[in-house]
C-alpha cells in the first residue's frame, strides 16, 4: 500500500453520522480527519491553511468530503468533451489531457484509496457522476458502499460499474445497452396490452380491491419482470469479482451474526376496514377502471397516487369527499382504520418503556361502540408473554419512527397527532438539507419530554442511523422492498441497544400489500443480484401464512 491519503465521499446530510463513526474506530491522535465541505470558491486557502499544517504521514489522513464539495471542485476544472465513451456515457478529459491539474481541489492529489459512501447516488450521468469519476483516475482504488445498489431500474448497476472502473462494464457496454433497449420495449408491450385487453382492466380493478389471483399477478409482471431477471443475471456475471456482501446476518468464523444483534420482532397487523372505507375503495376502484378503459395515462397515475394516500385516511385524497378533521371530535366520528389504530401503538409506547408488543388476536372480529358508527375495530392486546432481551439504558425514553410515504398527507397526520397531545418531529424531503441535522440532532437527544416520534419518508434521508429508536410503525407501504429494508435498518443496527419492533399496518381487501407488487421489480433485480432474504420475500408477495387468504 503506498503512502498516500484517503479521500471519502458521502452525502451532505451523512458528514456528521460518518464523523462520529470514523471517530469511534480509529486511535485518538494516530491520524488526522479532515473534513472537506462547501464549494471550491469557499475553501480557497484550504490547501495551504489546513492541508500543508497536518503533521502525519499522508497514509494517516483521511480527507472526508461531501459529494457537493467534490462535484464543485470537478465543475471548476473539467468541461465535458463533444465525443462520448464507448458505453454511450459523457467523456471528460483523462489526466495526461488536463492543462492543469490545479492544486485547490482533490483533482491536484493522489490518493491511496477513493471510498464512496451510498455510491447510488451518482448512478445518474450527471456532474456528481463525473466528479467521482474523474476522482477515481487519481485513486490506487476505489470502493463503492451501497444497501441500495438498484433504487430505480436494472442500469443502475450498469452506471454503478462504470463509475467504479470494473472492465467488464467497458466491454459489456454494448450487451448492457441492447439490455436497456429490451426492457423498455417489454414495457412499452406490457403497457400496450393492458390498454387492449379488456380483461385487463378487470384485473386492475381486483388488484385496487385485494381480491388479486394468481392470473392478475401474471398479467402484471407481463413480459417486463422476466426481462428484467435476464438483465439482472448479465450484471451479476459482470460484477464477479468486484463485490462483497455483508449485513446483519452476515456470519462471522464461528458461525454467529457480524452484528451481535437480537434479530428484530415483526408484527404484522391485517385490519378490517370500517364499512365506510370499504365502499369509498370501490367506488373510487370503479373510477380507476373508467380512466384506464379511456386511456387516461396521467390521470390513471395521479389517481393511482390519490388512491395510495387515502388508504391512511381518505381525506387525504379531496375527490373521496371525506373533510379534514379539524377537531378530536370530529376524527372520533368519523376516523380512518389504520390512522387510529397507530395513534393506538404511538401512546401505548409512549405511556411506558418498553412494554410488551401489542398484537391482534388473529380471526376475532370485536365489536364496541368505541367507532360509533363504524363498528368493526381491530383491538390490541399485549403480549403479556413476551420476555425482553434488551441491554439498553433504562433511563433512555423509548422513541418511535412513524413510516408516512406522502409528506402532502401530513395535513391530516400531524393534526391528528396533535389531537392526542403528541409531540413530534418530521423529517422528510421537503424538509430543506440544512435543517435536517438539527431536527435528528433534536430526535436523538432529547429526553422523555421532548418530541419522541419522529415522522419520516424516505426522501432526503439515505443512510441515516436512528438506533436511538426501538419502534417503527409502516402508517404505509414502502415504494419498494429495498425502501422497506432500509427503512427497517436505520432502528436495526449497529448501537442498537433495546429491541427493536416493527409495526405493519395492511389494511385488508385494498391495494395495502397488492399495489406494492406494480414497483416490485425493484427487489426482483436486487434479489437477482444478491439473493433475496426470505422473509422479506415472502412478506412481499403478499403470503402471510394463515391471513393471506384476506388480502
Amino acid at each position: 500500500i503506498e503512502d498516500l491519503p484517503t479521500l471519502i465521499s458521502v452525502p451532505v446530510t451523512l458528514h456528521k453520522q460518518m464523523t462520529n463513526e470514523i471517530h469511534r474506530y480509529v486511535q485518538w491522535k494516530e491520524f488526522d480527519l479532515l473534513p472537506y465541505t462547501g464549494t471550491t470558491a469557499s475553501r480557497a486557502k484550504w490547501w495551504d491553511l489546513v492541508w500543508k499544517k497536518v503533521k502525519h504521514q499522508p497514509i494517516r489522513r483521511i480527507v472526508l468530503a461531501t459529494i457537493k464539495a467534490i462535484t464543485s471542485d470537478a465543475t471548476d476544472m473539467f468541461t465535458q468533451a463533444d465525443d462520448k465513451s464507448a458505453d454511450g456515457t459523457p467523456r471528460y478529459p483523462e489526466p495526461g489531457e488536463w492543462a492543469e491539474a490545479s492544486a485547490q481541489t482533490v483533482y491536484g492529489q493522489q490518493w491511496g484509496a477513493l471510498i464512496v459512501d451510498e455510491i447510488h447516488e451518482v448512478r445518474t450521468l450527471n456532474k456528481s457522476y463525473m466528479a467521482i469519476r474523474m476522482a477515481r483516475k487519481q485513486s490506487g482504488m476505489t470502493i463503492g458502499m451501497s444497501a441500495t445498489p438498484g433504487i430505480t431500474n436494472a442500469m443502475d448497476f450498469a452506471a454503478i460499474g462504470w463509475v467504479l472502473g470494473i472492465k467488464a462494464f467497458s466491454e459489456g457496454a454494448t450487451e448492457l445497452l441492447q439490455w436497456k433497449r429490451n426492457l423498455a420495449a417489454a414495457k412499452r408491450r406490457d403497457a400496450a396490452s393492458m390498454k387492449r385487453d379488456e380483461e385487463a382492466l378487470s384485473k386492475l380493478k381486483s388488484v385496487l380491491t385485494g381480491s388479486m389471483d394468481a392470473e392478475a399477478d401474471t398479467m402484471i409482471k407481463g413480459e417486463y419482470v422476466p426481462m428484467l431477471e435476464k438483465t439482472m443475471e448479465v450484471c451479476r456475471r459482470l460484477f464477479i469479482g468486484h463485490i462483497a456482501r455483508r449485513t446483519l446476518r452476515s456470519l462471522d468464523f464461528a458461525g454467529q451474526a457480524i452484528s451481535g444483534l437480537p434479530d428484530y420482532h415483526e408484527i404484522i397487523l391485517p385490519l378490517k376496514m370500517s364499512d365506510a372505507e370499504m365502499d369509498l375503495f370501490e367506488r373510487l376502484a370503479e373510477e380507476f377502471a373508467e380512466r384506464s378503459e379511456k386511456g387516461k395515462g396521467r390521470a390513471g397515475k395521479d389517481f393511482y397516487l390519490g388512491f395510495r394516500r387515502s388508504l391512511s385516511h381518505p381525506a387525504n385524497y379531496p375527490p373521496s369527499g371525506w373533510k379534514i378533521p379539524q377537531t378530536k371530535e370530529e376524527f372520533d366520528v368519523q376516523p380512518s382504520t389504520k390512522l387510529r389504530l397507530a395513534i393506538t401503538i404511538i401512546l401505548y409506547h409512549l405511556k411506558k418503556d418498553q412494554p410488551v408488543p401489542l398484537r391482534r388476536k388473529y380471526g376475532i372480529c370485536f365489536n364496541t361502540d368505541e367507532m360509533g358508527k363504524y363498528p368493526k375495530c381491530n383491538k390490541l392486546w399485549p403480549d403479556e408473554g413476551y420476555q425482553y432481551r434488551s441491554r439498553g439504558d433504562p433511563d433512555h425514553p423509548d422513541k418511535i419512527v412513524m413510516y408516512s410515504a406522502f409528506p402532502a398527507n401530513n395535513a391530516v397526520l400531524l393534526r391528528v397527532l396533535a389531537f392526542y397531545d403528541i409531540k413530534y418531529l418530521v423529517l422528510n424531503g421537503d424538509v430543506p438539507a440544512n435543517k435536517r441535522p438539527l431536527i435528528i440532532d433534536q430526535f436523538k437527544n432529547g429526553g422523555r419530554d421532548d418530541p419522541r416520534v419522529l415522522v419520516m419518508s424516505s426522501v432526503g434521508i439515505t443512510g441515516l442511523n436512528l438506533p436511538e429508536a426501538s419502534i417503527l410503525i409502516f402508517l404505509d407501504t414502502t415504494w419498494s422492498a429495498l425502501e422497506d429494508a432500509q427503512m427497517t435498518g436505520r432502528l436495526w443496527r449497529l448501537g442498537q441497544l433495546k429491541d427493536v419492533w416493527v409495526y405493519r399496518l395492511l389494511c385488508l381487501k385494498t391495494p395495502d400489500v397488492y399495489l406494492n407488487i406494480m414497483s416490485y421489480d425493484k427487489w426482483i433485480m436486487h434479489s437477482a443480484f444478491v439473493k433475496a432474504d426470505p422473509r422479506t420475500r415472502k412478506y412481499f408477495l403478499g403470503h402471510l401464512g394463515h391471513q393471506s387468504h384476506h388480502i
